[in-house]
C-alpha cells in the first residue's frame, strides 16, 4: 500500500513539474506580460492574424445574444452575419467570456491566457501520452506485483519537454486557435490510455466537442484520432465492430452540434469554397527542413511558396535522439524488444489503425502536388465533387501534425525503453533535449520587439475611434479592400470601428461570403451614382483619394462633406455635426475639394494635341457604351471589342483616331522611329512622328504591362485601366494620367 502511495506522489510531482516547465516555456516564449488582459499592441506585432482575431473578438463582444447559435456576430465585413467557428477566437472561451464582458474592463482580451493554457495543455497530455505509451510497451507483470520495467517519472517529463518545446507547435503562434496542439496531443494519449472503452468515448466526445469550438483542421485530426482508437478497441474484442458506427457518430454528433452553436453554419456553405489546394502543403523534407528557423541545420528548398503552412521540422536534437536508437537497435542486442505490449495482444494489433491514419493524413498533408526539396515530383488531379472538400480544407500541409506527433511519441518512448541505466539514458536524454534547444532557439523565443508598447503615433486607430463614435456605421471605399491606402490598413479602421461597435464595410477572417459582399457592393455603387446614401445616411466614408469621382454627385448636392485627414478621404454626412465639429478642430484635416473628369472629358480637353492610350491589366470592364460610341466617332474600330483583360494601344491626333491596335489573346509593343509617316486607307498623310515612340500593352494574363516611351523615358502612370501620355505638336509631355476602367470611366480631380 506504501508503495502504491509512493507512485501517486511521484506521478503527481511529476504532473506539477511539468505544468510548472510548461510556464516557464511560455515566459520564455511570449514573456508574463500577456497575461495583462488590457495591453494589446503585442496582437499587432505578432502577426496579421492575431489583429484580426482581437476584432472579431470585440465584434463577438458586442454582437447580441441569440440562442441557440451563441456564436453569431455581425457588424464586421457588413452586411455579412457569420459565426464565431469562422474566426480563430477560440470559442469555448469566447463564448465564456462574452457572458461575463460586463463585469470585465473594457477592450479586454484573453488571448495571453490562451497561449498559457496551450502551453501547459501541451505539457499535461505530453506527459499522460508519455506515460501511456510507457504502460502499453512495458514487460507484461506478474500476477499480484506492481509492473515492471516502468519508466521514472523525471525521465517522462524530460521526454514531454520535447512535445512542450515541439517546433511545429512554436511555429504557430501567428494563428492562435491553432496553436493549441495539444489536442492532438490529448486524442494520441486517449489513443493509448487503458481505461474502459465508455470512459475513453467520454474522453474523445468531449475532446471533439471542444476541439471543434477551436478550429476545424484539428478537429478533424482529433476525430480521425478517436475513429483509429475504435477500430483498435474492436480489434481487440474490446467493443464490438458495430459499436465503431455508434462511437463514431457520437464523436460526428458533438462536433456537428458544436459547429452549429458556434456559428459555422451561418454562412452560406458555399463561402467555405476558396482555393490554394496544392499550394499550401508539406513538402516531403518537411521533418528535417527548418526552414529557416534552425541553428545547427541548414534549411531546404520547397516546392511552393505555401509550404510554410506544412512546418514540421522535428528539430536536430529529436533527429539525432532517433538516429542514436536505431543505431542502438542495429548494433547492440542486450535489451528487449522495445515495442512489446501488455499480455497477449500483438503489435500490430496495437498498432496499425494509428499508423495508418498517420500515413493517411501525411499524403494528404503533401496535397495533389507532391515536392520534394524544390522539385514538383508528381501530380495527381481531382474533380469538382472532390474538390467541395479539398478546397474548404486547402491549407492541406497543416495535417502533417498527426503524423509529426505520432513520430514524435514513438520516438520518445522507443528511446525510453532502451535497456541502459537510467544515469545514462537521463543524460543521454538531457543532451539530445539540449541540443534541441539551442537548434530552435530562433522559435523558443519571439523577437522581443514584438511584446514592446506602440508610441502614441504608432497607434493609428486611436486617431480615428472618436471620427467613428457618432456614425451608425463605417463604410470604406474600395467596400472590402484590405489595402486602402497602406498594406493591410483595413485593421485600423476595422479596430477603431470595432472599439465603438460600429458596423464596417471589411473583414479578415477564415472565409467570406463574397456573394453577398459583391452584391452590397454594387448596392452602394448603384445609389451613390443616382445621388442616394440608402440606409448610410448617417454613415462616414473612408477611403482612397482617387476613389471620390464616385461620389461626385453627393457631395455636389450637399448630402456629403468631404475632407482630409490622416492622408485619407474622409466623407461624412451634415447629419453629424459632432463629427463635423471634431473634423474641424483638427489641424490635420481639411476640407477637400474636388472635380471629376471622365474619358470622354479627357479626349476632348486635349482634343487638338496628341494622345497615346495604353491598356493594362484589366481596361474593359466599366467601359461604357458613352465612351465606345464617343471612340467610334473619332474613328475607333476596335475598342468596342476589346474583351476582359485584352491589350489596347491607340494614337490620337487632333481629335481623330490615326493608329488602333487590339489583341485580347497577346501583349501588343509597337515601335515607330523619328519621321515615320502614318497614312489613312487612301494612302494621305495623317500623323508624322517627331520623336521615337513606343507603346506596349499587357493585359492581366499577358504580365500586366505598359510602357509608353517618348524618346528614351517611358512615361507610362502604369496603373490598371488605361493611361494616357499627352503631347503637344513638338512631342513634349504636358501630361500623364489614368483612368481605372475597371472600376470606371472617370477619375477624381482635387484642388
Amino acid at each position: 500500500m506504501g508503495q502504491i502511495s509512493m507512485t501517486k506522489i511521484k506521478e503527481n510531482g511529476a504532473i506539477i513539474a511539468t505544468i510548472l516547465l510548461s510556464s516557464v516555456a511560455f515566459c520564455i516564449k511570449m514573456t508574463p506580460y500577456l497575461l495583462d488582459v488590457t495591453y494589446t499592441d503585442w496582437l499587432a506585432k505578432l502577426s496579421l492574424d492575431p489583429q484580426t482575431e482581437l476584432i472579431s473578438w470585440q465584434y463577438y463582444r458586442h454582437s447580441p445574444w441569440t440562442f441557440p447559435v451563441v456564436g453569431r456576430m455581425e457588424g464586421y465585413d457588413y452586411p455579412t452575419v457569420t459565426g464565431i467557428g469562422m474566426t480563430g477566437i477560440v470559442a469555448p472561451l469566447a463564448i465564456f467570456f462574452k457572458a461575463i464582458a460586463p463585469i470585465m474592463p473594457d477592450n479586454f482580451h484573453y488571448f495571453g491566457w490562451w497561449f498559457l493554457i496551450c502551453f501547459v495543455m501541451q505539457g499535461y497530455f505530453g506527459l499522460k501520452l508519455i506515460k501511456n505509451l510507457c504502460i502499453r510497451f512495458q514487460k507484461a507483470p506478474p500476477q499480484s506485483r506492481l509492473p515492471r520495467d516502468i519508466v521514472p517519472p523525471y525521465l517522462q517529463v524530460i521526454s514531454a519537454l520535447f512535445l512542450i518545446l515541439a517546433p511545429a507547435m512554436l511555429h504557430r503562434t501567428g494563428h492562435m486557435h491553432m496553436f493549441a496542439h495539444f489536442t492532438i496531443v490529448a486524442a494520441l494519449a486517449y489513443y493509448f490510455d487503458t481505461a474502459p472503452p465508455l470512459r475513453s468515448l467520454k474522453h474523445f466526445v468531449l475532446l471533439s466537442a471542444f476541439t471543434a469550438g477551436v478550429s476545424q483542421y484539428l478537429t478533424l485530426m482529433v476525430m480521425c484520432i478517436a475513429l483509429a482508437s475504435f477500430v483498435e478497441r474492436a480489434h481487440r474484442r474490446l467493443i464490438p465492430i458495430y459499436a465503431i458506427f455508434f462511437y463514431g457518430l457520437s464523436v460526428l454528433v458533438a462536433v456537428l452540434g458544436v459547429f452549429y452553436i458556434t456559428g459555422d453554419f451561418v454562412m452560406p456553405l458555399e463561402a467555405v469554397q476558396t482555393d490554394g489546394f496544392g499550394r499550401f502543403s508539406a513538402n516531403m523534407n518537411t521533418f528535417w527542413n527548418p526552414q529557416d528557423y534552425g541553428f545547427l541545420y541548414k534549411s531546404l528548398p520547397m516546392s511552393t511558396d505555401g509550404q510554410y503552412e506544412g512546418f514540421g521540422y522535428l528539430g536536430a536534437g529529436f533527429l539525432a535522439l532517433l538516429i542514436f536508437s536505431f543505431a542502438l537497435l542495429q548494433f547492440q542486442k542486450r535489451y528487449d524488444k522495445p515495442l512489446k505490449t501488455v499480455g497477449k495482444n500483438q503489435n500490430r494489433t496495437l498498432l496499425y489503425p494509428i499508423v495508418c491514419m498517420a500515413v493517411l493524413f501525411f499524403i494528404y498533408a503533401l496535397s495533389c502536388k507532391i515536392g520534394l526539396n524544390g522539385q514538383q515530383i508528381h501530380r495527381w488531379y481531382y474533380g469538382a465533387i472532390a474538390a467541395k472538400f479539398f478546397d474548404s480544407l486547402r491549407a492541406s500541409g497543416r495535417f502533417i501534425w498527426l503524423p509529426y506527433y505520432t513520430l514524435m511519441a514513438f520516438g520518445l518512448v522507443f528511446f525510453l525503453k532502451i535497456k541502459m541505466s537510467n544515469i545514462l539514458k537521463t543524460s543521454l536524454l538531457s543532451l539530445f533535449l539540449l541540443i534541441q534547444i539551442i537548434d530552435n532557439q530562433k522559435l523558443i523565443r519571439t523577437d522581443r520587439k514584438v511584446f514592446e508598447k506602440f508610441t502614441p503615433d504608432e497607434n493609428q486607430y486611436l486617431k480615428w475611434k472618436p471620427l467613428f463614435a457618432e456614425a451608425s456605421r463605417v463604410i470604406v471605399f474600395p467596400p472590402y479592400d484590405w489595402n486602402i491606402l497602406h498594406p493591410m490598413d483595413m485593421y485600423t479602421f476595422a479596430r477603431a470601428a470595432a472599439e465603438n461597435g460600429k458596423a464596417i464595410t471589411d473583414g479578415y477572417y477564415a472565409r467570406r461570403d463574397h456573394v453577398l459582399i459583391r452584391r452590397y457592393e454594387k448596392k452602394l455603387y448603384d445609389e451613390w451614382a443616382v445621388n442616394d446614401l440608402g440606409e448610410n445616411d448617417n454613415a462616414i466614408f473612408v477611403g482612397n483619394k482617387k476613389q471620390l469621382w464616385r461620389f461626385d454627385t453627393l457631395v455636389k448636392s450637399g448630402k456629403l462633406l468631404c475632407y482630409t485627414y490622416q492622408d485619407y478621404a474622409v466623407l461624412i454626412p451634415p447629419t453629424l455635426p459632432n463629427t463635423r465639429a471634431y473634423l474641424e478642430k483638427k489641424t490635420d484635416a481639411q476640407k477637400l475639394p474636388f472635380n471629376t473628369e471622365g474619358v470622354v472629358s479627357i479626349v476632348k480637353k486635349y482634343k487638338n494635341n496628341t494622345i497615346l492610350i495604353v491598356a493594362m491589366e484589366e481596361a474593359a470592364n466599366k467601359l461604357d457604351l458613352e465612351t465606345k460610341a464617343f471612340f467610334m466617332d473619332m474613328g475607333a474600330t476596335e475598342l468596342r471589342n476589346m474583351a476582359f483583360a485584352g491589350a489596347y494601344v491607340c494614337i490620337l491626333y487632333k481629335g481623330k483616331m490615326v493608329f488602333e491596335q487590339l489583341d485580347n489573346q497577346h501583349i501588343i509593343e509597337k515601335k515607330w522611329e523619328t519621321t515615320t509617316v502614318l497614312r489613312d486607307t487612301l494612302g494621305k498623310p495623317i500623323f508624322i512622328f517627331k520623336k521615337p515612340i513606343t507603346l506596349s500593352s499587357g493585359g492581366a494574363y499577358m504580365g500586366r504591362s505598359s510602357k509608353m516611351i517618348i524618346g528614351d523615358k517611358d512615361y507610362s502612370p502604369n496603373k490598371r485601366g488605361l493611361n494616357f501620355v499627352i503631347l503637344n505638336d513638338a512631342f513634349e509631355v504636358i501630361d500623364v494620367l489614368d483612368v481605372d476602367t475597371y472600376e470606371g470611366t472617370k477619375r477624381v480631380i482635387l484642388k
